[in-house]
Formats: C-alpha cells, sequence, structure tokens
C-alpha cells in the first residue's frame, strides 16, 4: 500500500498538467507514492500526454469517454486510491518543491491525523515570500480549524485526508454535481474527527501556489456557483457543526469584492436578491452593507450622469 496518493482530476489544460506532471514525477521517485490521474472526457492532447507516463510503476491514469462533473470525476478518483493518505491536486496549481519531501515525511510521521492543511500563497505575493528552511506546524482541533481555516481549504489543493475518515462518511447524494465536493467531504470528515476528539494538523509554511482564476463573475455564474450550489452543499453537510463562522470567512475571503462591486453590474432587480441572500446567508456586517449600497447608489448616479452628458452632446451636433 502507498503511503499517499496525489491524485489529479484535469480536464482539457494538457499544458498546465504537463508542467505539473514534468515536476511532480520525478520527486516522487523512491517515496512509496502514487500519482492517479482522472482524465474528464478531454479533446485536446491530454490522453496522449498521459500514456507518456505510464512507463512508472507508481503512475496510473483514468479515462472517461464521456463527460463527468467536476464531483464526479472526483470521487471516481477517490474510488481508485490505493493510498493511506489523498492529496487531491489541481492541474494547473503549483507545489513548492522545496519542502516536497519534508511534507511526505510529515504525513508518515503522523498517520493518525485526519486532514492536513496546507497554507498557500498567491504566484503574485510569491516575491514577497519569506525564505524558510523547514516546515512549520501546528496541531490544532477540528473545531479550531472549522473556525479558523476550513474557508481557505475550499482550496482544493490544500488538504491531505486520511483515507480511513473517508471511507466511513457517507456523502449526500444530493449535492453530487454541485461543483463543491470537497467542501462536503471536509465538513463530513471534520464531524467525524470533533466527534472523536481527533485532531488537525496546520502546515503554516506557504507550500502551494494556486492558479489565479476569474472571479469577475457574471450574474449568472454568481448567483448559480453561491447561491444556489454553495449554499446547497453546506446546509446539507452536517448536522452537528456550527458553521456561521466558516461562511463569515470564506465571504471574506473568496466573495466580499465581488460582492461589494456586483452593484455596479446590474441593475436593481437582479442586484437586490443576491444582497438579500449574501447578506442573510454569509452574516455580513453593517459596514458591508453600507459600503454595498454606496457602491450602488454612487455608480448608478455618475453613469446616469454621464449618459445624460453623452445624450446632450449628441443632440447638440445634430444641430
Amino acid at each position: 500500500m502507498y503511503d499517499l496518493t496525489i491524485a489529479i482530476p484535469t480536464i482539457g489544460r494538457s499544458e498546465h498538467l504537463e508542467k505539473m506532471l514534468n515536476k511532480l514525477i520525478p520527486a516522487c521517485y523512491g517515496n512509496n507514492i502514487e500519482v492517479l490521474v482522472s482524465d474528464n472526457a478531454s479533446v485536446d492532447g491530454t490522453k496522449a500526454l498521459l500514456n507518456n507516463f505510464k512507463k512508472q510503476a507508481f503512475f496510473r491514469s483514468l479515462r472517461s469517454e464521456n463527460h463527468l462533473s467536476f464531483d464526479e470525476n472526483v470521487l471516481k478518483l477517490l474510488g481508485e486510491v490505493r493510498g493511506k493518505f489523498v492529496w487531491l491536486l489541481g492541474d494547473d496549481d503549483d507545489i513548492d518543491f522545496l519542502f516536497f519531501d519534508q511534507i511526505i515525511d510529515l504525513v508518515r510521521e503522523r498517520s493518525d491525523i485526519g486532514i492536513f492543511f496546507l497554507s498557500f500563497i498567491y504566484p503574485h505575493k510569491n516575491a514577497h515570500k519569506k525564505e524558510e528552511n523547514s516546515l512549520k506546524i501546528e496541531e490544532i482541533s477540528s473545531r479550531e480549524y472549522l473556525d479558523v481555516y476550513l474557508h481557505k481549504a475550499t482550496l482544493i489543493s490544500s488538504n491531505i485526508i486520511n483515507m480511513k475518515y473517508f471511507y466511513d462518511i457517507k456523502l449526500n447524494s444530493e449535492t453530487i454535481s454541485k461543483e463543491w465536493i470537497q467542501v462536503q467531504i471536509l465538513i463530513k470528515i471534520l464531524e467525524l474527527l470533533n466527534r472523536h476528539k481527533k485532531n488537525v494538523l496546520i502546515v503554516k509554511t506557504e507550500v502551494i501556489f494556486p492558479a489565479v482564476g476569474n472571479t469577475n463573475y457574471s450574474f449568472k455564474k454568481f448567483w448559480s456557483t453561491f447561491v444556489d450550489q454553495f449554499s446547497f452543499v453546506v446546509d446539507r453537510s452536517s448536522q452537528s457543526l456550527d458553521l456561521v463562522r466558516f461562511k463569515k470567512n470564506f465571504y471574506r475571503l473568496n466573495l466580499r469584492r465581488r460582492f461589494l462591486t456586483i452593484g455596479r453590474d446590474f441593475c436593481w432587480a437582479r442586484v437586490f436578491p443576491i444582497y438579500k441572500f449574501v447578506a442573510v446567508y454569509f452574516y455580513i456586517s453593517l459596514y458591508d452593507k453600507i459600503l454595498f449600497w454606496l457602491s450602488f447608489i454612487i455608480f448608478r448616479v455618475f453613469s446616469y450622469s454621464s449618459l445624460k452628458k453623452m445624450k446632450d452632446f449628441v443632440l447638440r451636433e445634430r444641430k
């Protein structure tokens, strides 16, 4: 049995995947690590790329000919894991390989731990990262992890999970294909760890460099991702854990910037339902509520004024 499986779900991003595997595969030699990739019906060069790595005994790839949801692809991977622990890794995220061996040693030494959280830093901030030679770690309760770190742990690459605990949880089938499977898995495992008074290990050294995605969501994308899907999954993932602080922190990290400016892009009829939901569900502060409406009103006033000036200019030119 492998000590760890690094499991990578991928779809149509062979360039990113190739960069990752070219660094990851050499780092895994002699480490009793399995590398497992699930190709979700890619139509680019992913299939050929994965065939190039099959000569490595510790490498395996899966392929779906028909498109799966993100959640289904992740669950397919987890069903094939042969390691004691699993590290789900985004195909476009990066690792600080200076610390790779230390991470693996830590997982081996602390096989009693249910979840390892790996701190991350976005690439544009990496130039200011403090130089370190060894991992800084902290052991905390599962309750503290829920309150302080879980909102960050929604980044798929930031957790290494003990498969022993994964096998003991039951996922809610209603939430599959809502694109937040990692959130439900983490909450369910935390519920289990909390019951058994088990701890979580935090790697405080920033060892993950996430890809920077587009956060300028359209109305439809914002509503489906955070109103329909995220809330649906969270509300059906736990009956015993208090998730208030998790929601507040998740909002501050992932939603606040877009939420405070969304009123500039949409009319009142679209803005109000978003405001109403986010304000209540994520327990936003009075300060942010005021900022939201100030932003909305100021933009509308200036926008209206600009349009009026443009109209007057056109009328003058016609004369």
